[in-house]
C-alpha cells in the first residue's frame, strides 16, 4: 500500500553498521553505490509507467487515453523500452504499463511487475483497474497473476 507522508530532511547522514578494516576499490565503490541509490519519498505516487516500444505516432491516442485515465485516479508518468524499464526499476516504479502495435488494434495493454518481471496482457480498462487496485493495496501481484494468465510473447 502506498502511503503519502511529508518529511522535511535538512541533513542526510549515514552511519555504517559494520566497520571493515580492509579497504579496496571494490568495497569503496560498493559502499558508494549502496548509499547513492535510495527511494525518494516524494516519488511515492509513481505507481505505474506507460511504455510504448517506440515513439511511433500510432501509439499516441491510446497512450494519451491511458495516461488520462491513470491521472484521474491519481497516478501517471522516448529511448528504447529496455532502458526505460531499467530506469524506472532504479526509481522504484513497481509497475510498467506497455502499449505496443497490437494495442492500437485490439485496445489491450501489457502490465509488468518490477520484481518478478512477469507480465499480463488484458484490455486497457482492466489494466487501469488493476493498477488502481495494486497501487491502493486492494490486491496483490500474486492475486493478479492467479486471475490473469502470464503473458510471455506476442503472436505475429
Amino acid at each position: 500500500m502506498v502511503e503519502r507522508v511529508t518529511i522535511k530532511e535538512h541533513v542526510r547522514e549515514c552511519t555504517p553498521n559494520v566497520i571493515e578494516p580492509s579497504f579496496g576499490v571494490g568495497r569503496i565503490l560498493s559502499s558508494l553505490l549502496e548509499h547513492t541509490f535510495y527511494s525518494r519519498l516524494e516519488d511515492a505516487e509513481r505507481g505505474a509507467l506507460i511504455v510504448p516500444p517506440s515513439s511511433n505516432t500510432a501509439f499516441s491516442p491510446l497512450n494519451h487515453d491511458l495516461r488520462q485515465q491513470l491521472r484521474r485516479r491519481g497516478d501517471g508518468s522516448a529511448s528504447p523500452i529496455g532502458k526505460r524499464y531499467a530506469r524506472n526499476v532504479e526509481l522504484g516504479t513497481p509497475f510498467a504499463l506497455t502499449v505496443d502495435f497490437h494495442s492500437v488494434k485490439d485496445n489491450m495493454a501489457t502490465l509488468r511487475e518490477r520484481n518478478s518481471t512477469k507480465q499480463i496482457r488484458q484490455p486497457a480498462a482492466t489494466i487501469i483497474n488493476l493498477v488502481d487496485q495494486l497501487v491502493n493495496g486492494e490486491t496483490t501481484w500474486e492475486q493478479v497473476i492467479k486471475m490473469c494468465k502470464v503473458f510471455t510473447e506476442q503472436k505475429a
